[in-house]
């Protein structure tokens, strides 16, 4: 064992040595970093590894980082200021800069080695879904969005029948660097096959459909220079096209799930969320009213869609005498008869 802790130690000289050469840690600080390093890799490498053992020494990287992003940033800062006193401008300061000519291995060093534990962690303890989802939140701290795709992956394969993980994935495909709606809808599509009864899944399926019909929508306005604003004469024929597949994404979630009165008021929550969605919540009630006829829940539902719809309120207000008027006539005795 102690072979392969010094053989990991010797992998980590040239970059704690670039860190120790521009002024970044201190020899006395690189020799401690190396010290608890090696304490550290020989409770990793022990027979019974501890998760604690792995959470510990990741999270001791962390702050070695943010320690190392401070000191570099504060160094840059002092060269900044010392090319201003000298008269320097802008751009041979900046061609001037040693920090921006090229990055150091030292730069990258930390983080790469932080990734390397996530790996042998979940390596341990692939059973531990928290180290996966850690994993991923680091990623996205680090902007590493590659290897962010490969952990959804990699867990993914290891719990199919989370659909939280699912729906991050997808969430990271479409809202990611990539703006991958393809991506996305195979992501989804394959945890529904596996999950065909999650109503998370359909949900979260359903809300991606609408936000890339709102995508393509905020496009073609910008495009055509037309404003296509709900109350246009034609704006049903137009919201049905541009929700055509969200709408047979509903109709196979209703399809799949055909029992449940609180999975479709969930559709409608979402359909008003969006613009223009009237059609698509008219669907809604009218399967609630096909399915579900004798549900007092259903009925409920319906009408205060309608009352909605056509502006209604269930609020009385009382418009003569005022706010604080009180009746006259007061229970259990004759009403007083005013005197001409």
């Amino acid at each position: 064992m102690a072979e392969h802790v010094q053989a990991a130690l010797d992998q980590m000289v040239p970059p704690l040595r670039d860190l120790m050469d521009r002024n970044i840690f201190s020899e006395k600080e690189v020799k401690a970093i190396v010290a608890r390093r090696r304490e550290s890799e020989y409770l990793l490498r022990r027979l019974t590894a501890r998760k604690a053992d792995f959470l510990r020494y990741i999270e001791q990287e962390m702050a070695l980082e943010r320690l190392r992003e401070l000191r570099s940033l504060q160094r840059k800062r002092d060269h900044r200021k010392s090319q201003r006193e000298a008269g320097d401008d802008d751009d041979d300061e900046n061609r001037a800069d040693p920090t921006k000519e090229k990055e150091h291995i030292g730069d990258v060093h930390i983080v790469q080695h932080i990734h390397l534990l996530f790996v042998r962690a979940i390596r341990k303890f692939r059973s531990d879904l928290s180290l996966h989802l850690q994993h991923a939140e680091f990623c996205k701290q680090q902007k590493s969005f590659t290897r962010l795709g490969r952990v959804y992956a990699e867990a993914l394969q290891i719990f199919p029948r989370q659909a939280g993980l699912w729906i991050e994935a997808a969430s990271h495909e479409f809202f990611g660097p990539t703006r991958s709606i393809q991506n996305a809808r195979v992501l989804l599509q394959r945890g529904l096959r596996l999950n065909e009864n999650s109503e998370e899944l359909w949900l979260e399926y359903f809300s991606l459909e609408l936000h890339y019909a709102q995508t393509l929508k905020g496009r073609r306005q910008i495009l055509q220079q037309t404003d296509l604003e709900c109350q246009s004469h034609n704006v049903m024929e137009t919201s049905k096209e541009e929700y055509r597949i969200p709408a047979i994404v509903l109709k196979s979630a209703l399809k799949a799930i055909p029992n449940s009165v609180r999975f479709r008021l969930q559709f409608m929550d979402t359909c008003k969320r969006f613009p223009c969605t009237e059609f698509l919540m008219e669907m809604i009630q009218e399967s609630m009213k096909n399915d579900f006829a004798t549900e007092p829940e259903s009925w409920i539902a319906r009408a205060l869609y309608e009352a909605e719809r056509q502006g209604g309120s269930c609020s009385i207000n009382v418009q003569e005498g005022g706010p604080g008027a009180e009746d006259e006539n007061v229970p259990g005795e004759p009403p007083v008869k005013k005197a001409r």
